[in-house]
Parts: structure tokens; sequence; C-alpha cells
């Protein structure tokens, strides 16, 4: 696990998972939102694509100052549409999963260090 110094103490920098999904669904809206209209960045994307006002920027910009180890996961992004579809999301959600899996293997989790950031709009 990396390591961090703060205020003269070497500390074990804590891993946080972040994933995101943002999108306003009106069921009145008869535009479903998939694969088209969503906006994917996927792991390390994530430090490519800061943005000024945008929520998932802030998040990750403020963990890493603060000096926690970001693992990213998959964002996507949407403009308000009708409902999503089913299908997409559950590749989404199955993707994230997967990367959490996967990264959690490399550095095992203790009970004592574990973090994971969804931000979920919808």
């Amino acid at each position: 696990m990396k390591k961090t110094q703060v205020k003269g103490k070497v500390l074990e920098m804590k891993r946080v998972f972040v994933a995101a999904m943002h999108h306003e669904s009106n069921s009145f809206n008869p535009i479903v939102a998939g694969k088209k209209e969503f906006n994917v960045i996927r792991e390390q994307e994530f430090f490519q694509n800061f943005r000024p006002n945008d929520s998932l920027s802030g998040v990750v910009k403020t963990l890493m100052n603060a000096g926690y180890e970001v693992v990213p996961g998959v964002s996507c992004r949407a403009v308000p549409n009708g409902e999503v579809d089913y299908d997409f999301y559950q590749g989404i959600k199955k993707e994230i999963i997967e990367i959490a899996k996967r990264e959690n293997a490399k550095k095992p989790r203790s009970e004592e260090h574990t973090s994971e950031l969804q931000s979920l709009h919808r």
C-alpha cells in the first residue's frame, strides 16, 4: 500500500474506489437513454477528463488532495431523457463490479481501510 506523510507522520494511503452514473430520468419522456446517449469514461480516463463544476471531478480531486489513492471504475453521464435502457444499465453495473473485484484482488482491503464511493444521480 502506498504511504504518505501527514504532519510528520507516515501513514498508509487509503484506497477509494470511485464509480458514477449521472442521469435524470423522466418517465413521461419517450426517449430511452442507452449507449448512444451516455458518455462513458473508464478507469484511467477519469484523470484525463476533469471538468470545472463537475461532481466527479470534484470528488476525485478532493480525495487526491487529501492523500487518498483513487481507484477509478466507470463513469457515465447523459442529459435528461426518459428511463435508462435496462440492458445498458446492467452492463455498466456489471463492469463496475468486475473492476472493483479486480482492483480488490490486487490489494485486498482490510477491515480498517474499507472505502467505496458511488456517485449516483437518477
